[in-house]
């Protein structure tokens, strides 16, 4: 007689259900047809275990991208503990791109700005001008005796800037407590003519 190992596993005697995700996602398939792309988006997605971080909507005024939340969840991850290894490699990719988005869009300072002790650049002020902020926490806009020092101003027109946008925005929800854009308006079409022809 063979033992069972239960140590690890649901209590089969106590009534609990056991499901087997591969097997699940096998009956899926077999469900939407092998030879249909649903299909096989199924099975690359359990073959190389990848996600899609968003999908594009289109709208009347342009496309909208909706964020899967697992990628949401793994980008918050990767912001509070400094590691990666959640995302899958589309995820990584995506997450690069979006800090080299921020980068462009954003004022920085030379390496040789502050005699090299620069960490960084003030907000930019009502005439578009950000400082430089040496290492003494000191800012270089030329009052109370410092030099006056300008960051570098931000650059534009990177490849996929609506994509990065979208999830710039997305965060900025999450910042302010506000839901995010699931780009899912409503498909019941609305009489806005209140005259009948």
């Amino acid at each position: 007689m063979t033992a069972l190992n239960f140590t690890n596993s649901p209590n089969i005697l106590k009534g609990e259900i056991v499901t087997d995700p591969v097997q699940d996602t096998l009956d899926r398939i077999d469900e939407l047809g092998i030879w249909t792309v649903d299909g096989a988006f199924l099975e690359f997605s359990l073959l190389y275990q990848e996600r899609t971080p968003y999908a594009e909507v289109p709208m009347l005024d342009g496309p909208c991208y909706r964020w899967g939340e697992p990628f949401i969840n793994a980008c918050l991850m990767a912001m509070a503990t400094d590691r990666m290894i959640q995302m899958s490699t589309e995820e990584q990719a995506a997450w690069r791109y979006f800090v080299n988005f921020e980068n462009y869009h954003s004022t920085s300072a030379k390496e040789l700005n502050a005699n090299g002790t620069a960490i960084g650049c003030t907000n930019p002020n009502t005439m578009n001008k950000s400082y430089v902020v040496a290492g003494d926490g000191q800012i270089l806009d030329g009052t109370n005796g410092n030099v006056e020092e300008l960051c570098q101003t931000p650059g534009y027109e990177i490849e996929g800037e609506q994509i990065w946008k979208s999830l710039d925005s997305a965060f900025m929800s999450l910042y302010n407590c506000q839901e995010i854009n699931r780009c899912s308006n409503s498909d019941v079409i609305t009489d806005v003519s209140p005259c009948k022809i």
